[in-house]
């Protein structure tokens, strides 16, 4: 689940600490290795919605048409 959180930064442009950071607002927990299943699911969702919406803002193509 690491990888996918280290995917999603990648893709997103940012570094470890903005993920630290979500866990700490998030869960209290100070860095992302400290979370445990369902925290890391609820993270990783959360960077996915956050690039979803930073992609939509862009005007990106999701492939999905809109009439």
């Amino acid at each position: 689940m690491l990888d996918k959180v280290e995917a999603l930064l990648t893709v997103g442009g940012k570094h470890w600490n903005y993920a630290h950071a979500m866990a700490r607002r998030m869960f209290g927990k100070d860095k992302v290795e400290y979370l445990d299943d369902t925290q890391l699911h609820k993270l990783v969702a959360a960077l996915q919605i956050a690039e979803n919406r930073k992609t939509e803002k862009a005007g990106g193509d999701d492939g999905v048409r809109k009439s």
